[in-house]
């Protein structure tokens, strides 16, 4: 029986700290044990759960500001922990429950002192002979609480949830589905006791019952949207407007310290921003004692709350802050042992995550991510990595350049310079002296945790952070010379097999901007994007830049093996020739040819780019024929097929050869066209006209049926198609994700353009673009010598257009149509005005009509009431009887 009471106890502790996964049962720091009794449960189980799950204040709390409230939660649980042993089988009492119990024990002291009041009044000033016991009253609520406590308790529960939200936001679907159902079962803070507490904290702070920057960290999380309903947003900006006053306060008085000043802004930045008086006596309070500092975290950490304050300060700080720093990076460089004692004192496991969490939002999670490594290795303390060449640690020198970045700041180009260029040398350093400590095999596969080990030993940053300073060093142009190489052969070769397509992206930019010339990167940068296959994301921008990065150097390319990758290349443009812009088609074309001239015509290599450009030629000959693609485009892309050769193989390179013929037709209509019109208009009266007038026949003057040659769209029609088809090759065949840009730029292309053009433009991008090709004929050159997909692999792309993409044409239509209150009464300006069009006539409406109940890509458009209520308003004014007939049919069959 005993042996089952303590397996049972066991089983309940395990179980207790999983169900407790994201519960803020943090208790403030410094409260007595006596005065929540339920606390010491929460702690401990917290104390078991996962650092990346739990940990609402712990992993939030990172700056050092922080660092006492997590030591003396730490101290709460070792202090109660085998009263937590003997009393696991109490439920835990998590932040919410503590807010409760607050909430009513106000409620009911407010109750008591109106009682208590009113008797007073009642019986002429007679004291009652006993005061009611609140405490008695509350029952679960603790007997007394302080305002500190109170301000504490509502932290963790705001960061708890802060974090929660974060991880229902995560990019891994089953992290996301996992804690979308934990944040369903979770109980939330009741609106009447949110309300009595959020007034409590307000009388608080308005009273100033606690310290400034208890108030600061308040403020400093994003809370939660339950929370920011009326009563929350205006007790937030109560207490957002009592800090600046009290801080105004402050200052005026000339009671705040530098050290004072800078925990002001690095505790919350976002409370400064739009105030650009308060933000810039809080600075100049703050560097008040630069030339004195000793230690450069604090400038670092400065320049981070500048940064995420958004007020964009002036050059003269940066200056002197820079500045600053490069004279402790010269004056510490002699002080290594002390510095790396110093290291271990402020960087361990409290402070690990107390570097990256002030100012770099965009690094909350590789905190946990790093913390999680370090207990994964037995890693409990940090030192101070790369404190060799330089009086900064790598990480530091890391933190000033990511910054300076961010602000977009150059001002001392020098310096920034030879900060990236001495962590570099950092990085080499500690390479070297681990490379000569790894006993693994040179050709076995190195594993993800062992890559994050060997970047963490050996520059302290996350593979992230390593590559964002390769990027910043790609962009200043610092020299990726031989002594670097190591780094590539020990970091970045197996840390390529591991990056997703961004990161991949930025590497293969780095390795060219840098002019690296390490043969095993750039292959194995080329090989794992052959590996992830034609179906990854990404895959035309990480080979184009993967065969970019390749061309750089002729001895580089004489040491890769391309053949697999140029294979990939060519089912790339096999399989979404037909989806990518012209100016794509053209770019891929051209550096297809920059590989030709590496490698003999005879070649395989040579045949198949031959081959390749040849697959190009089908769509472009569509896109000319619909009258979508400029000139130029179509002559640069001859130009290629010329100097490859390819002209003076009519029989074999069938589609360039009908190319140039083509083209050479659209030329000379367009030249015959512009004669006509200038002669009929008195302009031209002997001689003829050879050159592309491109202003004469995209003008708006006169009908757009007669003003432009057979197939020639306007303007405005090109214009909806360029934005489909970019809109179409970014996010179906790309597949990036939507910006707000975006979708401001598709409302007011939209917004702006004529229904008629409209229609014209989709249907034109949906008939090059969407409907489907026979491929297959033109995807194997006459030389036959084009390889099958690259793993098999055979895809077809969309034929829809984005889902967000017609949903935002639709509102923007549909207001516009809501707006212009198009009725029998309208004129017909009115009408045309919407319609896009100076004059109209049946043709027209017959156009119109056809393209966008048959050929428009736009499906929800074609189904909303009003679009076709203007259509038939517009055919009963200049259509036919047939044009009626049509529109009244497709009117009936409307949806919405």
């Amino acid at each position: 029986m005993w042996r089952l009471c303590v397996f049972t106890r066991r089983r309940a502790a395990v179980a207790f700290s999983t169900c407790t996964r994201f519960v803020s049962s943090l208790t403030p720091a410094g409260a007595a044990p006596e005065t929540f009794a339920p606390q010491p449960n929460a702690a401990v189980a917290a104390d078991s759960v996962a650092p990346e799950v739990f940990a609402p204040v712990a992993a939030a709390s990172s700056d050092n500001n922080c660092a006492e409230e997590v030591e003396d939660y730490q101290d709460a649980c070792s202090t109660h922990a085998d009263k937590i042993t003997r009393r696991c089988e109490h439920p835990p009492v998590d932040a919410v429950e503590i807010l409760m119990a607050m909430a009513n024990n106000l409620r009911n002291t407010l109750k008591v002192k109106t009682i208590s009041s009113a008797a007073e009044s009642g019986s002429g000033g007679e004291k009652s002979g006993e005061t009611p016991d609140s405490d008695k009253v509350t029952g679960a609520a603790p007997p007394c609480f302080k305002a500190l406590n109170l301000i504490k308790t509502l932290r963790a529960y705001i960061r708890s949830e802060e974090r929660l939200a974060q991880l229902c936001r995560s990019k891994a679907p089953m992290v996301r589905r996992h804690f979308l159902a934990i944040r369903s079962r979770r109980k939330c803070l009741p609106p009447l006791q949110r309300e009595i507490i959020l007034t409590e904290v307000a009388r608080v702070v308005e009273q100033r019952e606690v310290p400034l920057s208890e108030v600061m960290r308040l403020l400093r999380p994003r809370w939660p949207d339950h929370m920011m309903d009326v009563t929350g947003s205006r007790n937030h900006v109560f207490l957002q407007r009592s800090a600046r006053a009290w801080i105004a306060e402050l200052l005026q008085a000339g009671k705040v310290s530098p050290e004072e000043a800078r925990s002001l802004l690095c505790n919350c930045p976002q409370l400064f921003t739009a105030h650009l008086t308060l933000m810039s006596s809080t600075m100049e309070c703050a560097l008040r004692d630069i030339n004195s500092l000793q230690s450069p975290e604090p400038l670092i950490k400065l320049m981070w709350a500048v940064n995420d304050a958004g007020t964009h300060a002036p050059n003269h700080f940066w200056t002197r802050v820079v500045g600053r720093l490069a004279q402790l990076n010269r004056s510490l460089r002699d002080s290594l042992g002390d510095s790396l004692q110093q290291g271990r004192s402020s960087n361990g496991a409290g402070g690990a995550a107390a570097e990256g969490k002030t100012g770099e939002h965009y690094n909350d999670t590789n905190n946990e991510e790093r913390k999680n490594i370090n207990e994964k290795n037995g890693v409990v303390s940090r030192e101070a990595v790369g404190h060799v060449f330089t009086g900064l640690t790598t990480r530091q020198l890391f933190r000033v350049v990511r910054v300076l970045r961010k602000e977009k700041w150059c001002g001392d180009v020098s310096t920034i310079y030879d900060f990236v260029d001495k962590a570099l040398k950092n990085i080499v350093f500690e390479v070297e002296a681990l490379g000569a400590c790894d006993r693994n095999p040179p050709g076995q596969r190195v594993t993800r945790q062992l890559v994050l080990q060997r970047v963490k030993k050996s520059s302290d940053l996350l593979p992230t952070e390593l590559l964002s300073l390769l990027s910043i060093a790609g962009e200043l142009g610092v020299d990726f010379h031989s002594s670097l190489a190591r780094i590539s052969d020990f970091l970045l070769c197996p840390m390529a097999l591991y990056l997703d397509r961004e990161q991949l992206l930025e590497l293969t930019l780095f390795v060219r901007r840098t002019r690296c010339d390490s043969p095993q990167l750039v292959q194995a940068i080329a090989d794992e994007i052959v590996r992830r296959g034609v179906n990854y994301p990404s895959s035309l921008s990480l080979s184009k830049a993967a065969l970019r990065t390749s061309l750089q150097r002729q001895a580089l390319l004489s040491q890769l093996t391309l053949t697999p990758l140029v294979d990939h290349v060519i089912s790339l443009c096999r399989t979404y020739g037909w989806s990518m812009r012209a100016s794509q088609l053209l770019g891929w074309a051209e550096l297809l040819y920059d590989l030709s001239r590496r490698y003999a015509p005879t070649s395989s290599i040579g045949v198949n780019v031959r081959s390749c450009v040849e697959l190009l030629a089908a769509p472009l000959r569509a896109m000319l024929s619909s009258g979508v693609v400029p000139l130029p485009i179509i002559s640069r892309f001859l130009e290629v097929t010329v100097i490859l050769g390819m002209r003076g193989k009519p029989l074999q390179y069938e589609g360039a050869i009908k190319l140039w013929e083509e083209r050479n037709a659209a030329v000379a209509a367009r030249t015959a066209f512009a004669n006509r019109v200038l002669r009929e208009g008195g302009v031209l009266s002997a001689g003829t006209i050879t050159c592309d007038l491109e202003e004469v026949y995209d003008s708006e003057e006169g009908d757009e049926i007669h003003s432009h040659p057979v197939g020639e769209l306007c303007r405005a029609a090109r214009e909806v198609y360029d934005e489909l088809i970019y809109m179409y090759e970014l996010h179906m065949i790309m597949q990036n994700h939507t910006t707000r840009d975006e979708m401001r730029r598709v409302a007011e292309t939209f917004g702006r353009v004529g229904l008629y053009n409209m229609v014209v433009g989709a249907a034109a991008m949906a008939r090059v673009h969407l409907q489907p090709h026979a491929t297959s004929s033109s995807a194997g050159g006459g030389d036959g010598t084009l390889r099958a997909p690259v793993n098999g692999e055979s895809v077809t792309p969309p034929r829809t257009l984005p889902a967000w993409l017609e949903r935002q044409v639709n509102l923007v239509v549909v207001e516009r149509i809501r707006r212009a209150k198009i009725t029998a009464a309208s004129s017909d300006d009115d009408v045309l005005r919407l319609f896009g069009q100076r004059r109209c006539n049946a043709s027209k409406v017959h156009t119109f009509l056809k393209l966008l109940s048959e050929e428009t890509p736009l499906f929800l458009l074609r189904q909303q009431r009003v679009v076709w209520e203007f259509a038939a308003e517009l055919s009963r004014r200049f259509g036919d009887e047939e044009d009626r007939r049509l529109v009244g049919t497709l009117l009936a069959k409307a949806l919405y």
